[in-house]
């Protein structure tokens, strides 16, 4: 048996977040343990999202590499071959001691059977670090809330967050490692200032950004029914805080959502100067903002507040979600401010921390007490 693998197996979710919550552990180990790491992707809209997403693109490629499995095949028998024959090339790595972090496909056929015999390196992942609320009002609109749940295979769990249940019913011959939020680790807030400069000069060559900018967080222009005008509400609100931000002399970089749809966007900036769109990641946009705001609740804002930048949810909630939500934002732990359809209120709260100093004293999160770290590596 090798002591020391050559590497981590990472199967990730057809979202994003499951990537951006792990990928700070990743160059932790890259970093610190010289381990690199291999990102396994079934689903297209993940590829293109590491794609767009220039700074987990790069990330991926610096700690190890990405395997986007049956890429391009759309012949469903090839494709079911190139699916098997790159499982077997994963098993044979397990074999020979890489630890493998899913966060629940290996739970299904034919993952469950192929990875059982290697539970001991098997490590079940909470798919999101930060501790968010909004789900707690899914019953609103009849959705069904998702919650990581342990799985049974594996006899390893990453926790991030109290927001997993069920952690009292699992065995107790599994191992547990809190870990802690991920994108607030130091290494990962220190590779965002060594490469923020390289970034910025890449994509916004053009822009002053030496006094700091806003960042408009985007969304879906779709229906949404936590919203009062639910078929064309977001939409307003976005030309509303389009025109209230135009009205400020300060660099605004809107930051668009995979379903957000950029013609509306480009329209409605074509002759702003000092609106941009950018793909750079959250955590490298915080180290200079001044501020952060959506028009519904996003998971966005939790990686701005968590480094002291200020963050505003203006939107216009339904009637039951605002009594529901008794007037806060359904993500009230990242929210600084929460705005409902108050423009007035919205200029002033601006103009406020626009005229304040910027107090960003977070270095970032040392140490592991959970173990994790150190178990990866050997």
């Amino acid at each position: 048996m090798i002591d020391k693998p050559s590497g981590v197996i990472v199967f990730v979710k057809n979202k994003l977040i499951s990537l951006d919550t792990i990928i700070p552990v990743l160059l932790e180990l890259k970093e610190s343990y010289n381990i690199s790491s291999t990102i396994i992707v079934f689903d297209r809209l993940a590829h293109e999202g590491i794609k767009s997403n220039v700074v987990i693109r790069d990330v991926v490629k610096y700690i190890g590499s990405e395997l986007y499995i049956s890429r391009g095949v759309n012949n469903r028998i090839i494709r079911k071959v190139v699916i098997f024959s790159s499982l077997f090339m994963l098993m044979i790595k397990a074999v020979f001691g890489y630890k493998i972090i899913h966060f629940g496909i290996l739970d299904i056929f034919p993952f469950k059977y192929i990875f059982s015999s290697f539970k001991r390196n098997v490590y079940f992942s909470q798919h999101d670090s930060f501790l968010h609320t909004y789900d707690k009002y899914d019953y609103l609109f009849s959705k069904s809330s998702k919650k990581d749940t342990p799985n049974l295979i594996g006899d390893n769990i990453i926790v991030f967050n109290d927001g997993m249940e069920g952690l009292d019913q699992i065995s107790k011959d599994k191992n547990i490692y809190f870990f802690g939020e991920t994108r607030t680790r130091k290494i990962w807030i220190d590779y965002a200032k060594r490469n923020e400069n390289y970034y910025f000069s890449k994509y916004h060559g053009g822009l002053d950004y030496s006094k700091g900018f806003v960042v408009f967080i985007l969304s879906t222009f779709g229906e949404l029914k936590s919203i009062k005008n639910y078929k064309s509400g977001m939409l307003d609100l976005f030309h509303n805080t389009i025109e209230v931000l135009s009205s400020f002399d300060v660099q605004i970089l809107l930051k668009p959502h995979v379903f957000t749809d950029m013609d509306i966007v480009s329209d409605a900036i074509k002759n702003k100067k000092n609106m941009h769109i950018t793909y750079i990641h959250p955590t490298m946009l915080s180290l200079n903002s001044k501020l952060f705001i959506s028009n519904t609740y996003s998971t966005t804002l939790a990686d701005a507040y968590s480094l002291d930048v200020p963050t505003i949810e203006y939107s216009d909630y339904s009637d039951v979600l605002l009594q529901a939500s008794n007037q806060k934002s359904m993500g009230y732990r990242y929210v600084s401010y929460f705005i409902n359809n108050d423009k007035k209120l919205l200029i002033e709260t601006i103009k406020n921390i626009l005229s304040k100093p910027e107090n960003k004293g977070f270095n970032g999160v040392t140490g592991d007490n959970s173990g994790l770290l150190e178990d990866l590596s050997k």
